[in-house]
């Protein structure tokens, strides 16, 4: 590809990264390496997620040519500079994926999150294996799985694609009142094989919890934040588009025991329901990458990505718990989904905003005081989708 220079020298403790960006949770990661002087390479399908790039961003429509490219870039670096391996992090499910499958490529020229743990990562991320997991504390939402589907016999259920790239128009999962309902929507995401279904745990956005922690091979655990779903958008099944930090000690005893009890290596975002009907925590998800709200981390104060990077090259031989959790709340807000969350249910976001500035802090999903053309670049993204839906009006 010819994206390295000829006398790249970073030193043993300046490896460079590639991040495959799908969201703006990936700007944490690019930004915060930046900033401590790590060579950064992005791809992208968004424009707006490269600029602050410069050179460095890679633009590649197609999600199925990102694996090809991120190896190629990566075998050039591991030819001129006898044998490095480049780091690799991203907030991408599909991207993942894609390293399990090819996992030997994978592991031959990049330094990997997972190390080589990726049946213990699989155990937990992969949706139909995570429905079967027993550990004792754990409580998991009534699962069916592939042709399972066809006998519940309690509804409501939720129906969700086990394919990273199946996309929904309204929502990030189809609900089911009866058994029609259910075969029409198992159907609309692509069939049996393709889907899995759960009893739901009621409750309000308000009711989910979610633990961003890196665990290393020796057990090392770093932990980055707990934040409680303020809003989502769509209203129900959408994506987070507003959370909090809390403290809340039982969910994560109940994130680092799923952690510790499957010998998990890697970065993971834990998504946690409250049930009132059972007085528990249910364990919707794990998602083994850097999370949507990670910018968060920029303003709780730690140093998240830099350690689990460091940990990547250097993995600590410790047991130690590290949590640094904030005083004061901070939330996260993903503007361009939150302000219409907001107007659906009335809320005037302005005075909410202002109500969170006066008791906590305040972190923008994209919005950063040093990274200026990132926002300039969304901004005009926004325009051109907007004018995009008029014309084809």
């Amino acid at each position: 590809m010819n994206l390295l220079k000829e006398n790249d020298n970073e030193g043993v403790n300046r490896i460079p990264v590639i991040v495959a960006m799908g969201n703006v949770g990936a700007l944490y990661i690019t930004r915060t390496l930046m900033a401590n002087d790590i060579t950064v390479f992005g791809i992208s399908h968004e424009e707006y997620l490269l600029t602050h790039l410069g050179s460095n961003g890679i633009l590649v429509k197609d999600k199925e040519e990102w694996f090809d490219i991120i190896i190629s870039l990566a075998k050039e670096y591991f030819d001129k500079n006898n044998g490095k391996k480049m780091v690799f992090l991203t907030d991408m499910d599909k991207i993942m994926d894609d390293i399990l499958k090819n996992i030997e490529i994978s592991e031959k020229y990049l330094q990997l999150p997972i190390g080589n743990s990726y049946v213990e990562y699989k155990k937990i991320t992969d949706k139909q294996l995570l429905s079967k997991l027993n550990l004792s504390n754990i409580s998991i939402p009534k699962t069916y799985t592939e042709k399972e589907q066809t006998k519940v016999d309690d509804f409501p259920v939720i129906t969700k694609p086990l394919n990273a790239l199946m996309k929904l128009t309204n929502s990030k999962a189809l609900v089911s009142n009866s058994n029609d309902d259910l075969i029409e929507n198992i159907s609309l995401l692509g069939g049996f094989d393709n889907t899995i279904t759960q009893e739901i745990i009621s409750g309000e956005t308000e009711n989910l919890f979610c633990v961003t922690l890196y665990r290393n091979k020796y057990g090392r655990i770093i932990v980055a934040n707990i934040v409680k779903k303020v809003r989502e958008y769509p209203l129900t099944n959408g994506t987070g588009s507003c959370h909090v930090t809390v403290r809340n000690e039982l969910v994560l005893e109940k994130a680092i025991e799923l952690l510790r009890g499957t010998n998990y290596v890697g970065v993971a975002m834990i998504e946690f329901k409250y049930s009132n009907k059972h007085n528990d925590y249910f364990l919707i998800e794990v998602n083994g990458r850097f999370p949507i709200e990670s910018e968060i981390n920029n303003k709780i104060g730690n140093n998240f990505v830099l350690e689990v990077y460091e940990d990547i090259l250097c993995p600590q031989p410790s047991n130690d718990l590290e949590v640094d959790l904030p005083d004061i709340p901070v939330y996260w807000i993903l503007a361009s989904y939150d302000i219409r969350a907001c107007l659906k249910k009335k809320i005037n976001f302005i005075k909410e905003y202002k109500k969170y500035k006066k008791s906590g802090k305040i972190c923008f999903a994209i919005k950063n005081g040093s990274d200026k053309i990132t926002y300039k670049s969304f901004i005009g993204y926004l325009i051109d989708k907007s004018i995009k839906r008029i014309i084809n009006k």
